[in-house]
């Protein structure tokens, strides 16, 4: 009975080393790569049906459609700015009697529309008793008229400046005019000049 039981303990023995694999978890690995496998072939699959949707869905696209009109369209013109200054010059020196206006300055022909106009003169006694001078800017139913006192010792000039706006419907002109008061006058180093303008108004004011 003793030999028996020896025997069998040692069969035993050697059959647990010749099946160690299977009692030391063998079958649990090849399980384990199988199911490796199988979540490898899955994700594999998945990856296919994702490419093969964005193929199917590059197939469905439309055509591109036209492009659209850039910018919108043009404004209206705006107002018209500042622009053209005309000026006259008249170098010579030119008598002007006593009380009575005398044209020393032309800007003829001036294009319809806005102008600010301003014009000035040099003025000196003539010899005789001028005790002032005057000059007058015009431009149709507008005028500026300026005075200097002139003196009566030394035979210096007096500068006579003079400006006004005005707004032209037509061709029109502006004229600068000078006299003496007392006695006779000259009129020297003149200008008259006109700069158009977008629009000119004129308000009266009392400071």
């Amino acid at each position: 009975m003793a030999v028996a039981v020896l025997a069998l303990f040692v069969g035993a023995g050697t059959g647990g080393a010749l099946a160690g694999p299977s009692l030391t978890g063998g079958g649990g690995v090849a399980a384990a790569k199988k199911k490796k496998r199988k979540k490898g072939r899955k994700h594999a699959d998945r990856a296919q049906d994702i490419a093969l949707i964005r193929q199917q869905a590059s197939k469905l696209r439309g055509p591109r459609g036209p492009r659209g009109t850039p910018g919108g369209p043009p404004g209206p013109p705006g107002p018209v700015g500042p622009s053209n200054a005309i000026e006259v010059t008249n170098a010579s020196s030119t008598a002007t009697p006593d009380g009575v206006d005398k044209t020393v300055a032309t800007l003829a022909s001036l294009p319809a529309g806005s102008y600010a106009i301003s014009a000035k003169a040099n003025v000196t006694r003539n010899g005789g008793g001028a005790t002032q001078g005057s000059c007058t800017l015009a431009a149709e139913g507008d005028n500026d008229t300026g005075l200097a006192t002139l003196n009566q010792t030394l035979a210096v000039g007096s500068t006579i400046a003079v400006q006004l706006t005005h707004t032209f419907a037509a061709t029109g002109s502006a004229t600068l005019s000078c006299s003496g008061i007392g006695g006779s006058t000259i009129a020297t180093k003149i200008r008259l000049v006109a700069i158009k303008v977008g629009t000119a108004s004129s308000t009266a004011v009392t400071g």
